[in-house]
């Protein structure tokens, strides 16, 4: 089984963070961390506030586990906004979508590299929900820092979003995220959405989501994934017609993944296995990146 070890990381203003790192069986020193610096994932949770509750949660973790056996270092981190450390680090969140809380990222990735952790040149970032949109952020807003990103059901048009009419006078969304009906909200929105960074892209991207996705609607994905390919920016990104916000089929999931473990190993340089089964047992669509897909063995 790899290693998972907890440290605590300090940003750049100051605040103390947690994070749990998986290191491969084998590759960890008695500290916890790899013996030398390896291909590296960042995965950002949910919502931003659900934090804390998917530390153990297997729904969550198996899937750590298992980048852990292909070669990757995972390193599951918490970040300003979330919930269960203090009402202080949630509120230190609001509306910081696009900045402290892309910076956490930011400096989380950096101290792994400083600590020997990552290999610097293969180091990616995954997330679903929320930490799908903070993916998607941060490959424009920091486009030389991670070399790929694989987001699930993310966000790629926050201020489309906010002004839908699931979240018109929602005070939670307006007092963490913004106010999509005064100039100041929609400037602050439109600052914080990944679309406005598009152009910035230069690393690889995987998406993926379910049409019927009651939390994060479908067009947030087509949308962000058809301006990135109108824009040429190496984009893979297929769906699923009956699955909604977090896959419930196992078909799902083993499909998901073998799509997947052959794009990190092509981005990253972590192992992989023949997988063609498990992409057959899925029922998706692709929108981008069909040839990609086709060449998996």
């Amino acid at each position: 089984m790899p290693t998972r070890t907890s440290h605590v990381w300090t940003t750049r203003d100051g605040l103390k963070l947690p994070v749990h790192v998986y290191v491969p069986f084998g590759m960890s020193y008695e500290n916890g961390l790899p013996k030398v610096p390896l291909p590296t994932i960042i995965y950002i949770h949910g919502g931003p506030w659900v934090g804390v509750t998917h530390w153990n949660s297997w729904f969550h973790n198996r899937n750590f586990q298992f980048l852990a056996n292909r070669g990757y270092v995972v390193i599951n981190m918490e970040f300003r906004g979330t919930t269960g450390l203090g009402k202080t680090l949630m509120n230190a969140g609001d509306k910081q979508f696009g900045e402290a809380m892309h910076y956490d990222i930011v400096d989380v990735a950096d101290w792994a590299k400083k600590q020997g952790i990552a290999h610097p040149k293969r180091l990616g970032i995954w997330g679903w929900s929320y930490g799908g949109y903070a993916a998607n952020y941060a490959l424009g807003k920091a486009p030389d820092l991670l070399p790929l990103c694989v987001s699930m059901y993310g966000l790629g048009d926050l201020l489309g979003f906010c002004k839908s009419p699931l979240l018109q006078g929602d005070s939670l969304w307006i007092t963490r995220v913004g106010d999509p009906n005064t100039p100041e909200g929609l400037a602050l929105l439109e600052k914080h959405s990944p679309l406005t960074y598009v152009k910035n892209i230069k690393s690889p991207m995987l998406l993926t989501t379910g049409s019927k996705d009651q939390i994060v609607p479908q067009e947030q994905s087509d949308k962000f994934a058809s301006e990135l390919n109108a824009a040429k920016k190496q984009v893979v990104y297929f769906f699923y017609p009956e699955e909604g916000h977090d896959y419930a089929k196992p078909e799902s999931w083993a499909s998901f993944w073998a799509i997947t473990e052959y794009f990190l190993h092509k981005n990253l340089g972590g192992r992989k296995e023949s997988r063609k089964t498990d992409i057959e047992s899925g029922n998706f669509e692709v929108m981008f990146g069909k040839e990609f897909i086709e060449r998996i063995d």
